[in-house]
């Protein structure tokens, strides 16, 4: 399942940029990028600079969570520890695997919470003046946080089963 993520979650980051660049034109030469109570624009920025700004988060911010999460573990050796715990040799290469499935789980959720967000700032567009939909907004941070939150319970879970391993 990690190598089919390989493959996925750089697809995944491709396909986020595209949407991002290609629904963007909808978009008027100043974007309202910033939002106060009740949906209403407090701030704005041009167009293309709105489109290189997303384009990065969307592509860059993961990439380099896959880049971590292919790199780092190789760093650590046997030096993996959950709390005070250390992983047990035995066990390293399956910590590596956990951790970056993690770093590719949350590149993934990032793209996804990125794109979305993206999405719901050219929704905002469509009404003029633009007006920022508090409700999918606030769901959509909601998810976020349950995914980064779970995904984070989900690794540290799996990194202690295998310290308490002998």
């Amino acid at each position: 399942m990690l190598r089919l993520g390989w493959f996925i979650v750089p697809a995944l980051i491709v396909v986020g940029v595209v949407i991002v660049v290609t629904t963007s034109s909808a978009l008027p030469p100043w974007v309202a990028s910033k939002f106060g109570s009740g949906g209403a624009p407090i701030g704005a920025m041009s167009r293309d600079g709105y489109i290189a700004l997303m384009a990065a988060l969307v592509g860059l911010t993961p990439a380099a969570m896959i880049v971590l999460g292919g790199w780092l573990p190789g760093r650590l050796g046997s030096a993996i520890r959950v709390g005070r715990q250390a992983v047990p040799e035995k066990h390293v290469a399956a910590a590596r695997r956990i951790v970056q499935g993690f770093m590719l789980a949350m590149a993934a959720a990032m793209v996804a919470f990125m794109v979305a967000m993206h999405l719901l700032i050219v929704r905002a567009h469509a009404a003029s003046p633009p007006r920022l939909e508090e409700a999918p907004f606030f769901v959509l941070i909601a998810v976020f946080v349950v995914v980064l939150l779970s995904g984070s319970l989900l690794f540290h879970r799996q990194l202690r089963s295998l310290a308490g391993r002998g």
